[in-house]
């Protein structure tokens, strides 16, 4: 039976991607969870990897071609009967919510025909090849109603649409062809650059990759502070990567009410319980220590380990903790799945491997799953303090400081030295309370505290 490849939805704000480099070549023999392709998401570098065991038979996709969800990338063909199923690699990141699996999974997905909020952007189902030429010509894809059989937008649709115009209108529409290489076309677009603007030195005047650098380096040439009296200003283009993530948070600060309480607590018992470990040879962090306790904690407050869509909240059964994790172009928020199942050292061991693959380029798409709350860290940098915007479609987000030394006074009045640290909750008003988020600070308080609850295995 012949198995088609497809896209995958890596993350729930994904609708399209482009194929890096392929691990493999037609005629390879591969076997379940083979690596088959690194592919390049608004987010990251993510390695698909093959469902079946088969051999490869055809890869339909180039390097650099951006193609949306859900389209073929390769066929392999797995040697079993055909049957009337759906074709293996359709299957969407699974989404586990004991109470309603199949209404997070389609509202995540897009596939759920209600309206959900602004921060789950609008698709518009086009072909690659029609938003590269509405592109082109200055087309508003969003304007066109006109589709074919299938649902998609096709340069053809977009001619119709220019020829419906009276002829000032049409007059705004330029075709333009672009004639660069597709890893070109991916590097300008990764860069925020006008290919418009860059001179090919390809074969009959295509643009390069080199061309593209060059004229990255020129930018940057240009852009060197000069001091006058006119103070220019350096303007410096943003990255796919960024943008995307500029879009998302300013979604978030738009439509999600926010709200943020702090709380400071002693790490004594826990920073003892850290030397103790690492003293037999584990590698246990700060961080560690915060997210373990978290994970406790969560467990007893599932209006924070959860998201909120369609003015509902979708409760977890499993802690999923998105962690995040700055890398040398963005800033991104893998996933550790089910870590009411990891002990401490388990916990921290995944952590580590987390950031080595999200740094290396190596992220899965089990890695970008839904996470049901994120910690961010700052407190490595010197930072005191901060307040996060929260992760949509995410409730909360756990903002945590640097750990001080701080002379306080005792039950007896005595002054005494105090390893103290200060996290912040940023919460969505819709979904949890100022009485409940307290609660949970509370109880994370009393847990790191104690400390050696942080050792114990749920």
């Amino acid at each position: 039976m012949q198995v088609k490849v497809q896209m995958p939805r890596m993350g729930q704000s994904m609708d399209e991607g482009s194929i890096v480099r392929w691990l493999i070549k037609e005629g390879d023999i591969v076997k379940k969870d083979d690596p088959l392709a690194e592919i390049e998401t608004d987010k990251a570098v993510i390695t698909l990897e093959s469902l079946t065991d088969g051999k490869v038979e055809k890869i339909i996709v180039s390097i650099g071609e951006i193609v949306p969800v859900g389209q073929p990338l390769a066929i392999i063909e797995d040697g079993k009967p055909n049957k009337n199923i759906s074709d293996l690699n359709t299957k969407e990141p699974s989404l586990e919510d004991p109470l309603k699996p199949d209404l997070i999974k389609n509202a995540i997905s897009g596939l759920d025909k209600k309206p959900t909020e602004k921060f789950l952007t609008k698709r518009i189902n086009a072909s690659p090849a029609a938003k590269a030429y509405a592109k082109s010509i200055g087309v508003d894809l969003s304007e066109i109603s006109l589709i074919d059989s299938r649902g998609f937008i096709t340069k053809s649709n977009i001619d119709d649409f220019i020829n419906s115009k009276d002829a000032e209108q049409k007059s705004d529409f330029k075709p333009f062809r672009v004639n660069a290489s597709p890893v070109a076309k991916r590097l300008a677009d990764e860069l925020g650059l006008d290919l418009k603007k860059i001179t090919g030195t390809g074969e009959g005047g295509k643009i390069t990759k080199e061309d593209v650098n060059e004229f990255q380096n020129k930018i940057k040439q240009d852009q060197v502070p000069r001091y006058s009296t006119e103070n220019e200003p350096v303007i410096l283009p943003l990255s796919k990567v960024k943008r995307k993530t500029a879009e998302r948070m300013t979604e978030s600060k738009e439509t999600i009410p926010h709200f943020y309480v702090s709380i400071d607590f002693d790490l004594g018992h826990a920073l003892a319980l850290r030397e103790s470990l690492n003293n037999r040879g584990e590698d246990i962090s700060i961080n560690d220590l915060i997210i373990r306790g978290t994970v406790i904690t969560l467990q007893n407050y599932p209006n924070l380990n959860a998201i909120f869509l369609d003015n509902k909240i979708h409760q977890y059964s499993h802690v999923n903790i998105a962690v995040a994790v700055s890398t040398e172009n963005s800033l991104i928020t893998p996933v550790i799945r089910n870590c009411e199942q990891l002990s401490l050292i388990e916990l921290a061991q995944a952590t580590k491997a987390l950031v080595a693959r999200t740094r290396s380029g190596a992220l899965t798409v089990e890695d970008l799953e839904i996470g049901t709350f994120t910690i961010s860290n700052l407190g490595m940098y010197g930072i005191k303090e901060f307040a996060a915007i929260i992760n949509p479609p995410q409730v909360a987000i756990l903002a945590v400081g640097m750990l001080r030394k701080l002379p306080i006074f005792d039950d007896l009045n005595n002054v005494i030295a105090s390893q103290r640290i200060t996290v912040t909750l940023s919460a969505d008003h819709r979904a949890v309370d100022g009485v409940e988020v307290s609660k949970f600070l509370r109880d994370l308080k009393n847990i790191m505290e104690d400390g050696f609850q942080l050792g114990e295995f749920n």
